[in-house]
């Protein structure tokens, strides 16, 4: 167990290479019980890191990302939640690239049960960056509910899943110390709250381009669902003073056809016109049924002095010997 699990640590970190290197073939094979080799993951000797993405995992995969665009502008309050004090030149030299899912549509969801398609670079290092894979798994889930909410469709599970996210950070390498652990995996960032400045903006720049004018979201991502969504049920305010009544919900008119409208249900007839009548004879006014303790029912059942010799005749023979014989 422990075995399979370092295994597919390494081949973690292969891929995460596999990725990054842009004009480098990697491939890792391993050997099987009958001693064949077989392939675990290679990339090819692409031109860009889009092909690197095809080569290890599929057209598919590549189809359902998004590229991290590198025009992207900090916004002031994104600038104003970090405090950074950076100069716009030392801002320029943190440079923030890669891919993450789209954005759900009707079609289903682009993201994965698991984190295991997440991959951070640093100056062309793999390293694990907690904060920053965070921050944009938060922001991809917002962004899904926004998009499911715009296109009137369940939440289902964008509340759960996780992006296949790859960002290429690259920023002066005096201001990175991978001197941390032996793995080099770790490092030690003097610009770390600038760089998770820029990575949050990109993020949502990317994001917000994906979902279109459509949507209206801020800086947090945050914005009132229900201002899109229809209300579900629509108040209406009863006559008063011979006055039309009125629909409080603004999407009355688009969900209510003319027919339906309050004005006019006041004016249908009562379910009771469209049942059938049934007949009564003055002459023979309803009984009413008297009901004592002992027998709540008995004047309403009929006695056999009551009947005529013909039904008299027509009723079967009941032997009732076995009966009494178990009173």
């Amino acid at each position: 167990m422990r075995l399979m699990k370092e295994f597919s640590k390494a081949v973690n970190l292969i891929t995460a290479y596999c990725l990054a290197k842009v004009g480098l073939q990697i491939s890792c094979y391993r050997f099987d019980a009958k001693g064949e080799k077989v392939l675990v993951v290679s990339n090819s000797t692409a031109r860009s890191t889009a092909e690197n993405f095809a080569a290890v995992y599929g057209q598919t995969q590549l189809k359902a990302l998004i590229e991290i665009p590198s025009d992207f502008e900090v916004t002031p309050e994104v600038r104003e939640e970090y405090n950074v004090k950076l100069s716009a030149e030392e801002l320029d030299a943190i440079r923030v690239a890669g891919f993450i899912s789209a954005p759900p549509s009707s079609s289903g969801t682009t993201g994965r049960s698991s984190a295991d398609r997440q991959f951070v670079c640093v100056n062309g290092r793999p390293c694990e960056f907690p904060q920053v894979t965070r921050l944009a798994t938060d922001l991809w889930r917002r962004c899904c509910r926004e998009s499911l909410a715009a296109s009137l469709l369940p939440s289902r599970s964008a509340t759960s899943n996780f992006p296949v996210l790859l960002l290429l950070l690259d920023l002066p390498p005096a201001k990175v110390d991978v001197n941390l652990s032996p793995d080099k995996r770790q490092l030690l960032l003097q610009w770390e709250r600038p760089l998770v400045m820029k990575v949050k903006a990109a993020i949502l720049a990317t994001l917000l381009r994906a979902l279109g004018n459509y949507v209206n979201v801020d800086p947090n991502c945050q914005r009132n669902i229900t201002s899109l969504m229809p209300s579900p049920t629509v108040k209406c305010t009863p006559k008063t003073d011979g006055k039309e009544p009125c629909i409080s919900s603004p999407v009355a008119d688009t969900f209510l056809s003319p027919a339906v409208v309050p004005t006019q249900l006041s004016q249908q007839p009562l379910i009771s016109t469209h049942l059938t009548q049934i007949p009564t004879s003055p002459s023979t006014p309803l009984r009413k049924r008297a009901r004592s303790p002992s027998d709540p029912l008995s004047s309403d059942i009929p006695t056999k002095s009551s009947l005529s010799p013909d039904i008299l005749k027509s009723l079967p023979t009941v032997n009732t010997s076995a009966y009494d014989r178990h009173l």
